[in-house]
């Protein structure tokens, strides 16, 4: 849905937003989703550092690797792998 209303310039604010580890966790665990469709190729990358970052709160990371797993892309897979 991102994609079909020409979000693509709010892309970079929000990847910031969940790369921010002083933003509201659960901001960041909402964004996740908007963050991978609106730029998978970018952000995959993001996504799998903050599910290996012990210093992250368990929960964003738990829902970043299920967003990940539901990418069900190579990229994505080896991301959390």
């Amino acid at each position: 849905m991102a994609r079909s209303f020409k979000l693509t310039p709010l892309e970079a604010p929000l990847a910031a937003w969940f790369a921010d580890k002083n933003m509201d966790p659960d901001v960041r665990a909402a964004d996740r989703p908007r963050v991978l469709t609106l730029n998978p190729d970018a952000n995959v990358a993001l996504a799998g550092r903050i599910c290996g970052d012990a210093a992250e709160p368990a929960a964003l990371r738990q829902k970043t690797a299920e967003a990940l797993a539901e990418a069900n892309s190579r990229r994505a897979r080896t991301a959390i792998d």
